[in-house]
């Protein structure tokens, strides 16, 4: 189908207007709802007569729709038959055009994404499985539900032209606004990898970074580059618990995998865009100086409290750290931040940065001696334990082996009362076994107190060894970044 992708965003001259242009773009977007994106209209954005960014919509109209219309009604309706639909089908030739492989994503977060369209191949389908349940009625005429089997076929019928039409129709759209040299992006549903780039002023660029129906791997992504130097949202670091540098220096801005989220991300680079045109100054110091300043301000916040602000999803939400998570986390964005500031530094030329990097610096140097100091009593804590492990270890290995002694004793007398007849294989009664096996055996219930204490006894120390050395090695990676960075 149509190569689209590659052409989502594309070069044009500033305020011209193309009159063989076939996009009819309309302004005013809030008059539609964004959860209709990529359904009813494409989101665009498009230069107005003042020569700034402004966003609006282009119609995605179906050229079948009328057809189509018609074959849903025929689909819902009880009383028509499959011949009547077969015949509507077989009449309508509109739908050969809608024939086609599409890179259409149902689901932007989902996997095995596009649409094969066969519309010859998809009618032969449903003559030969509506002869297969007349067949499989007449074998079966009391059991088989011939009524329901039909409006599940005719409800596929539905469903599938429904979503050919549209992939067709969605295409036809993504051509028309490709062509329409006033029009800067446009929305899309197309699966795979995308990166179109727009280079809107010679200082500044903004990109759509997309990779939809690819399972865990599907992002999507607005990058803006200004001087040729990628904008970071540093205060990501900050906001989200588990943020990694490497995922953060890949975008501008995250968004969510939905349809509906393309309106957040075109207002994000329409305003970005229009910043940056009408004032440069300003520009920098909300997407650069204030995403610096709310980075470094977060980690100092970090370093004198207990309870954080940080962010899922685009919500807030506030969380108390206690004991050593406290200085893992501490250590894990503290430390951390010094990877940014090869990035911070990079703007040094534009705007004064170096402020930045000596707070972000001297929040390091306030943290080493805790992370030492906590490393020391995390030593001790694994050496205790360990120990204390060791001692007890004798003695649960013999208990263990004692409490498998009574298991196998309790199989064998399940099996004596299966056959005895006490007990039903199938559902046995457990509270019978039980009762049973406590007379058989009765110091077991003193036994198997005593083996719950050591065992629990033994798993805390096992748990505490391991938790304790994953805080360490956490922290050790801390203060080796520490030490790397000031050597």
């Amino acid at each position: 189908m149509l190569n689209s992708t590659n052409q989502i965003f594309k070069e044009a001259n500033r305020g011209s207007s193309n009159s063989n242009s076939n996009a009819k773009i309309k302004s005013n977007p809030t008059l539609r709802k964004k959860e209709e994106i990529n359904e009813g209209f494409l989101s665009v954005l498009h230069f107005n007569k003042l020569n700034l960014v402004e966003m609006g919509y282009v119609d995605v109209i179906n050229p079948v729709e009328k057809d189509l219309s018609t074959l849903i009604d025929l689909c819902n309706e009880v009383e028509v038959s499959i011949e009547q639909i077969i015949d509507f089908l077989e009449k309508t030739t509109v739908f050969h055009m809608i024939s086609g492989s599409y890179k259409y994503c149902e689901n932007l977060a989902g996997s095995y994404e596009g649409v094969h369209a066969n519309n010859q191949a998809f009618l032969t389908s449903i003559k030969e499985r509506f002869q297969a349940l007349l067949f499989d009625q007449k074998e079966n005429p009391k059991d088989f539900d011939i009524i329901k089997e039909i409006t599940l076929l005719k409800s596929e019928i539905s469903r599938n032209y429904k979503l050919w039409c549209h992939a067709y129709a969605i295409e036809i759209a993504y051509e028309k606004c490709s062509n329409d040299q006033n029009i800067l992006a446009y929305s899309h549903r197309i699966t795979g990898w995308s990166n179109p780039v727009y280079q809107l002023t010679p200082n500044f660029s903004v990109e759509l970074k997309t990779n939809f129906g690819y399972g865990s791997v599907s992002y999507f992504y607005t990058k803006l580059k200004y001087k040729n130097i990628d904008i970071t949202p540093f205060s990501d670091w900050i906001h989200y618990r588990f943020a990694k540098f490497n995922e953060i220096i890949r975008y501008s801005q995250s968004h969510l995998l939905h349809n509906s989220s393309w309106h957040e991300a075109m207002s994000f680079a329409k305003d970005a865009c229009n910043l940056s045109l009408s004032n440069e100054r300003g520009f920098v110091g909300k997407y650069i100086i204030g995403e610096c300043e709310e980075m470094v301000s977060g980690l100092e916040r970090i370093l004198t409290t207990d309870e954080i602000q940080l962010k899922r999803s685009n919500e807030f939400y506030k969380q108390k750290f206690n004991g050593h998570e406290l200085v893992v986390f501490r250590g894990e964005k503290i430390t951390g931040a010094l990877d940014f500031i090869t990035k911070i530094l990079q703007f040094e030329g534009i705007a004064q940065m170096s402020g930045f990097v000596k707070r972000i610096e001297n929040s390091n140097r306030k943290l080493y001696p805790y992370l030492v100091s906590e490393i020391n009593l995390l030593e001790e804590k694994i050496s205790k334990a360990t120990q204390e492990r060791i001692i007890l270890q004798p003695e649960y290995n013999a208990l263990k082996q004692i409490n498998h002694d009574y298991h196998l004793k309790k199989q064998q007398l399940r099996s004596h009362m299966v056959l005895s007849g006490k007990l039903n294989e199938i559902n046995p009664d457990a509270d019978l076994l039980e009762k049973a096996f406590n007379l058989a055996e009765p110091t077991y219930l003193e036994f198997s107190e005593k083996y719950r204490l050591i065992q629990n006894k033994y798993a805390e120390l096992t748990s505490t060894i391991s938790t304790c050395s994953e805080y360490k090695n956490s922290i050790s990676v801390s203060i080796k970044k520490v030490k790397a960075y000031f050597q």
